[in-house]
Formats: structure tokens, C-alpha cells, sequence
């Protein structure tokens, strides 16, 4: 994931990234490591480029809960949230002159 994310973060028509995904749990401790790298590195790219990243990776435990994640069902509508925290941090950045 992070080397998509940096991709688009380095592309010069890209002001903010939003990274949209979802982890299932399965029967492995694998759950655990993809969950926290794909958090690292999304992190990272945004210490990197300078380019703000809305963080919209579902952590689930099943396909059900992610589905209601995101239609906005009694959970709210990750991706939504994502891609506004990233207009906002952007709107941050150009009001700071970054």
C-alpha cells in the first residue's frame, strides 16, 4: 500500500491522498502486521512528501462489518471520514503557506 500512496503523493496534480482499504481478520497473526504496516507506512509517506493522507483502511473482523463501514450503515462512513480529514489537514496547509 505504501507504494501506491507514495505515488500518487509525489504526482504534481495531487494536493491530498486518500487511502481507502479494507483488512479482514483471518485465523493468522498476519491481521496484526498488515494492520500496522499499512498504518506506518501511509504515515510515512506523509512525513516524506508533505502530502496530507486521509487514513481510511477498515481493521475488521468480517466482510459484514465492512460493508457497513462503508455505506455509512450504524457506523460512520470511513471513506467520508478519510477524505475530509485530509481537505482539512490541507486547508491547514496552505492557510500555514506550506
Amino acid at each position: 500500500m505504501r507504494g501506491a500512496v507514495l505515488r500518487g503523493a509525489r504526482g504534481q496534480a495531487c494536493a491530498a491522498v486518500v487511502c481507502l482499504g479494507a483488512v479482514i481478520r483471518g485465523e493468522t497473526d498476519h491481521y496484526q502486521y498488515v494492520c500496522g504496516e499499512a498504518a506506518r507506512g501511509i504515515e510515512q509517506v506523509q512525513l516524506d512528501t508533505g502530502v496530507p493522507c486521509g487514513f481510511g483502511v477498515l481493521t475488521v473482523d468480517t466482510m459484514d462489518q465492512a460493508l457497513e463501514r462503508v455505506t455509512g450503515g450504524s457506523k460512520r462512513d470511513t471513506g467520508r471520514s478519510a477524505a475530509e480529514a485530509a481537505l482539512a489537514a490541507l486547508a491547514i496547509k496552505r492557510k500555514l503557506g506550506l
